[in-house]
């Protein structure tokens, strides 16, 4: 079961390597360098809306991931 959260663990860090530089160039083209600024541009930009969304689902996986195996550690 473990193996398995791994390989898509490791698949989504391996989207998230490619999208996270892509998000950061948009980000940097359009002079945003705080938070506002960028989510008001990942709101109105669809490419920037798809690499956040990337770079999220990754960081949602990893955290519940984490969350899940010390949960079982616990049972």
């Amino acid at each position: 079961n473990m193996m398995g959260h791994l390989c898509f663990a490791w698949l989504l860090l391996e989207q998230t390597l490619i999208a996270l530089p892509k998000l950061e160039k948009i980000w940097a083209d359009a002079a945003a360098t705080v938070e506002e600024p960028k989510f008001a541009l990942c709101e109105n930009n669809p490419d920037a809306r798809y690499y956040e969304g990337k770079v999220k689902t990754t960081r949602f996986y990893i955290w519940n991931l984490r969350s899940e195996e010390h949960t079982s550690e616990l049972q």
